[in-house]
């Protein structure tokens, strides 16, 4: 999961991730209770969070390393990079769509140094009505911060498109 984030990173000349297992705990946690839902509470709180899930109503046993992949590089970076039309601004226009970027900009968020992810396997009508992979990824420190986008979410170099 470290890798994966970095690929996308690199392409916004943001620093490298750190695996914090700490972070990947909390994330464990969360993810196993099967509830897909931001909680930012373990540990106190204080970093950020994405979530993801991948189902079938095919056997998806052998896919969860897929899955976790699949969230970070297909559903927060490819599917929202393209949303991120504000760079070199400290804030997005009032009233823009956090839900059709926000994952891209914490995946690529230059201030953001640690990472913990975890990825559970939930139960028929949790996550979804059929049975999903769940992966949760806390950030630390966290991104999305009003008045810091234009240092934090840097244009992409235009490295080659990486999918899963």
């Amino acid at each position: 999961m470290v890798n994966e984030h970095n690929i996308h990173r690199s392409n916004h000349s943001a620093p490298d991730l750190s695996w914090d297992t700490t972070l990947a705990g909390y994330a464990q946690t969360i993810a196993e209770g099967c509830v897909f839902a931001h909680d930012m509470t373990q540990g106190g709180g204080g970093y950020g969070q994405n979530l993801a899930s991948f189902g079938s109503t095919g056997n998806i046993d052998d896919l969860q390393i897929e899955s976790g992949r699949r969230g970070v590089t297909d559903q927060w970076y490819n599917d929202e990079m393209e949303n991120w039309t504000y760079y070199g601004q400290s804030n997005p226009p009032s009233g823009s769509n956090l839900d059709a970027w926000g994952h891209f900009t914490q995946v690529v968020w230059k201030s953001s140094t640690k990472v913990g992810c975890y990825t559970a396997k939930c139960p028929a009508g949790t996550v979804l009505s059929f049975p999903s992979w769940y992966t949760v990824c806390n950030y630390s420190p966290p991104g999305n911060f009003g008045g810091e986008y234009a240092e934090n979410v840097l244009p992409p170099l235009g490295h080659p498109t990486v999918t899963v």
